[in-house]
């Protein structure tokens, strides 16, 4: 699309509404206060939801919460290594990184 002289003014739009370098942070997931037993996930979208749309948070493959709000946090218990957290912006439940995920964040939570 990028590319494509029929999509030039969509990537414009784009470009004017989504600058590169100014500030626009469609999805930052976070790992925050960490215990032995919890660990405190945290995504936050500056996109503006459509009311069809959530934020999921999920755990490996299991969702673990869906909100509709720009900022959406869970506390979870740390698995014994390296733990997974992914989360998207998509209708609600939609797995990240799959063709229906608006954009998706991952961060790793080690012990």
């Amino acid at each position: 699309d990028v590319l494509n002289p029929a999509m030039q003014g969509v990537m414009a739009t784009a470009s004017a509404e989504l600058p590169a370098g100014k500030g626009c942070q469609p999805l930052v997931l976070s790992a925050g206060s960490q215990t032995a037993t919890s660990v405190t996930i945290t995504a936050v979208t500056d996109l503006q939801l459509d009311p069809a749309e959530r934020l999921n948070l999920y755990r490996g493959t299991t969702l673990l919460r869906t909100c509709s709000t720009g900022t959406c946090t869970v506390q979870n218990e740390p698995g014994p290594g390296p733990t997974v957290y992914a989360a998207d912006v998509g209708a609600p439940g939609t797995p990240p990184y799959s063709a229906q995920a608006v954009v998706s964040a991952t961060v790793t939570v080690s012990p």
